[in-house]
């Protein structure tokens, strides 16, 4: 990474991201006014249609009143002209039948006997003609209606619509009349729905207009190729139903319109719904002008800015300069390498990769001896020395007033590294002024190959640094070894088995053992404090002060202390499951854990799970979590009371509780730090404060359990000052979990 790169680096991230803003406020401002000018039309078309159907309603309700009145006449004629034919006896004269046609206005009469078969007619070309079963007549022959008026249909002979009625007479007989539908038609030319929308269609931004009846069929339109047609879409039918209008965008033919759907409601009814089709073509001519004005406003802007941005780019170019160069040498600086390798390490690929820590031992010898500026010097020479050293694989930083980093990349072996190595003492040697001075400062080089492991660059210097720690016996350079590594992968290993027990692999490294607490009164065990524990494949028994430090250190320790918690609960659901529904299990819970914001519901949850006993569930916190969040856990803890489960106070009289604290604090127990109890038998009678803790905890009301207990004399005393419960060495070690059950069975406790 060159001078230039770095520029490219400060000049993307304050010069590219204001140009990245602004093109997202101009785009998001041009989408709003792009959705605003729609919105506007399509709420303007909306209301324009509304208004159409409100000043048509009149005219559509007299149309399609005219059709009801107009219909209602002609069945009243029929009516009236079938009873004056039943009523008259000389039905069976076809020559007086054609005459009574005239008389009443009729266009046909047929005169049919019971079994359905025409015997006189005012047309004779029907004589001796009968209806097949299919025929519209047929139910009414094999019915016991008098009358029965049919709407207008084509007629099954001849083709042509007519309105028929139906009489029968006395004898069984009955009569057919009909009046031709094209009569009626033109009675209602002149209340042509076809007339009103194509007076509505003359508006220059209409395109289409269509009328809907209630049954949601195309009933007139524009469009001639529509009528007839039913409405599909469910939305818009839906919509009808609710009489709301509806609205959508439709392409037709490749062309955008937009379509508007009103209902047309009278004083009484609601007489069906328009369907109104504008043309866009306004709208994108709007929205094509505001984008050509929005694209100059952003040039222009944009123009300004970068004029702006160029004048404050030269006058910070200086101050790059100095956040990521070292003022004296002219080097990349601490912050350069720290972004620099920050980018390496994220680069996956086979290239090998690692750094020099060059350090100048007692180099401080040199200022006091010389002073600062010829030791200033000095830094310079060697500076310039190193550079020589320098190629597209070869880096080098400045790292502390005597210190240098060089970084390397795309070498073999070990054996590429010795070899800068050399050169580097090469380099330094090759100057007159630095060889003089060989007796009073020392080289020394640490090295630390980079891999797949390091996902920080902090634990990559430390290790430089370490290994600079472990130069001796007149050695120059030290790489970063299998030695020193000893610590990491055992650390390595046991995150790993860690993480393997965490989530869910089956291994028995990790489990938990249970140590007595013993109630003084009765001398039998009364609970047990979960203690966890880990015997790792690799390495036998670990301290947990040293898995608990890796999995706090590798951010394990709130997965880990959840599965101690789950484990102990478990256990306590097993004892209650043997019948030994009276042992309480206590569980360390750490600060951090109590911290969670969900911790109180997840123990809640973990004993509901598991149908554990509440009442024998004993969380134990220590008196330090409560220093800066006394307020918080304590509402914590009252909810986790409240759900009877109890709280202890572990480890008592090591933090700094007040009296006045451990009153409003919500707990069940303190156990007393064994610091104090070891105090029983070496310390003077007065000097005892173990019977004055005893005290205080009862006058709260609080059970008090002594820890550690391994004397005989320390449990007389105990007994002596009325403490409710033991635990330590002289009763039992930690036991697991079958041996504890042993333990309880041979108390007999059921």
């Amino acid at each position: 990474m060159d001078n230039e790169n770095k520029h490219n680096i400060i000049k993307s991230k304050y010069f590219l991201i204001p140009f990245i803003i602004l093109t997202i406020i101009f785009i998001a401002i041009g989408s709003y006014s792009i959705k605003t000018v729609q919105e506007y039309f399509f709420n303007d078309k909306i209301r324009q249609a509304q208004k159409i159907a409100n000043s048509y309603s009149y005219s559509f309700q007299k149309s399609n009143k005219a059709k009801e009145i107009i219909n209602h006449l002609m069945e009243q004629k029929l009516t009236v002209a079938g009873r004056i034919i039943v009523s008259n006896d000389e039905n069976n004269n076809n020559k007086f039948l054609a005459e009574l046609k005239h008389i009443l206005e009729l266009d046909v009469i047929h005169y049919y006997n019971k079994e359905g078969v025409v015997t006189t007619s005012s047309n004779q070309r029907y004589i001796g003609w009968s209806p097949d079963e299919a025929h519209p007549i047929s139910d009414f022959i094999n019915s016991d209606k008098k009358i029965y008026i049919e709407d207008i249909r084509p007629d099954t002979e001849s083709g042509i619509p007519y309105k028929f009625g139906y009489y029968r007479d006395g004898k069984g007989n009955f009569i057919q009349i009909g009046i031709l539908a094209n009569t009626i038609q033109s009675m209602l030319n002149e209340f042509k729905i076809s007339n009103l929308l194509e007076e509505i269609n003359r508006d220059e931004e209409i395109s289409q207009v269509c009328y809907i009846n209630n049954d949601f069929t195309i009933q007139g339109s524009t469009n001639e190729n529509l009528i007839g047609n039913k409405i599909g879409d469910q939305k818009m039918i839906d919509s009808f139903k609710r009489g709301k209008q509806y609205s959508k965008t439709i392409i037709d033919n490749g062309v955008k319109y937009y379509q508007v759907y009103v209902p047309i409601v009278s004083n009484i009814s609601q007489d069906g719904y328009l369907a109104i089709r504008y043309s866009l073509d306004d709208t994108y001519n709007i929205i094509y002008k505001i984008n050509i004005i929005g694209v100059i406003i952003t040039l222009l802007i944009y123009g300004i800015l970068l004029y702006i941005l160029k004048l404050f780019y030269d006058k910070n170019k200086n101050l790059t300069q100095l956040a990521y160069y070292d003022n004296l040498t002219g080097l990349p600086n601490k912050d350069y390498l720290k972004e620099f390798l920050s980018e390496k390490i994220k680069i996956k690929d086979n290239k090998k990769r690692a750094i020099f820590l060059i350090n100048f031992n007692n180099f401080g010898v040199i200022n006091l001896s010389y002073g600062y500026k010829y030791g200033d010097q000095i830094i310079n020479l060697i500076s310039k020395k190193l550079e020589g050293l320098l190629d597209k694989n070869i880096k080098l930083f400045r790292f502390t007033a005597d210190r240098c980093i060089i970084y390397s990349q795309n070498y073999k072996d070990k054996n590429d590294l010795i070899k800068i190595v050399e050169r580097i003492e090469n380099a330094i040697n090759s100057a007159k002024e630095l060889r003089n001075l060989n007796n009073q400062i020392y080289l020394e080089i640490g090295i630390v190959e980079i891999n797949d492991k390091y996902d920080n660059i902090d634990k990559i210097l430390t290790n430089a640094s370490i290994t600079i720690s472990h130069i001796n016996n007149g050695n120059k350079y030290e790489f970063f070894n299998d030695k020193m590594e000893e610590r990491i992968k055992r650390e390595d290993i046991i995150e790993k088995e860690l993480r393997e027990v965490i989530n869910g692999k089956k291994n028995n490294s990790f489990y938990l053992k249970y140590q007595p607490i013993y109630n003084l009164a009765t001398g039998k065990i009364a609970a047990f404090e979960a203690l966890a524990r880990m015997n790792s494949k690799e390495f036998g028994n670990i301290s947990p002060v040293e898995f608990i430090d890796i999995a706090e250190k590798r951010q394990l320790i709130i997965p880990l202390s959840e599965l101690i918690l789950k484990k102990a609960i478990m256990f306590s659901s097993k004892l209650d499951k043997f019948g030994l529904n009276n042992i309480n299990i206590s569980i360390n819970i750490s600060g951090i854990q109590l911290l969670q914001n969900d911790f109180t519901d997840k123990v809640i949850s973990l004993v509901k799970k598991y149908k554990a006993n509440p009442e024998n569930i004993k969380l134990e916190i220590t008196e330090s979590i409560l220093l800066d969040n006394f307020e918080l856990i304590n509402k914590k803890l009252e909810k986790i009371r409240n759900n009877k489960i109890k709280i202890v106070l572990d480890d008592f009289g090591t933090g700094y509780s007040s009296f006045y604290r451990l009153k409003e604090l919500n707990l069940d127990a303190l156990k007393i730090d064994r610091s104090f109890i070891n105090k029983i038998t070496t310390s003077e009678p007065n000097k005892i404060l173990v019977d004055d803790i005893i005290s205080m905890g009862h006058k709260l009301d609080l059970k008090v359990v002594a820890e550690g207990v391994e004397l005989e004399e320390e449990k007389q005393y105990l007994i002596k000052y009325r403490c409710d419960a033991v635990q330590g060495y002289l009763y039992s070690k930690s036991v697991i979990e079958k041996e504890a059950i042993e333990l309880l069975k041979k108390e007999g406790q059921s």
